[in-house]
């Protein structure tokens, strides 16, 4: 396996996966800054032990739901793009393997040697 170069280490797939990891990463920093806000204003009429906080603690509260919402969009974007790296792999091994059964080239699928071992 010394010179293969896997799927997801191209460089237009880290390219295309940078650019949706940023655009995620955003999506979920400003959800997580609407929940943040939304729960320091109910927590300002409800919650005594906040409303006596320091300005650091809610600071820290803001920066919590930003970079939460940041981190689980990012990560829930970087699982859809394993998938569908994954689904196009598996349709072009498919496709290379119909195209070589056509030409009168039978080749063995990797999977039956894995159930083997």
């Amino acid at each position: 396996m010394g010179n293969v170069k896997l799927a997801h280490h191209e460089p237009h797939r880290i390219e295309q996966l940078s650019g949706e990891l940023l655009t995620a990463g955003a999506v979920g920093a400003l959800k997580g800054a609407v929940i943040g806000i939304t729960t320091a204003i109910a927590l300002r009429f409800f919650s005594p032990t906040y409303r006596q906080a320091r300005t650091q603690v809610k600071v820290f509260y803001h920066a919590t739901w930003v970079s939460m919402g940041a981190v689980f969009w990012a990560d829930k974007q970087l699982l859809n793009f394993e998938q569908r790296v994954y689904r196009e792999e598996q349709e072009k091994r498919a496709r290379l393997l119909d195209e070589a059964a056509d030409r009168g080239i039978y080749l063995e699928d990797d999977r039956s040697n894995f159930s083997a071992k």
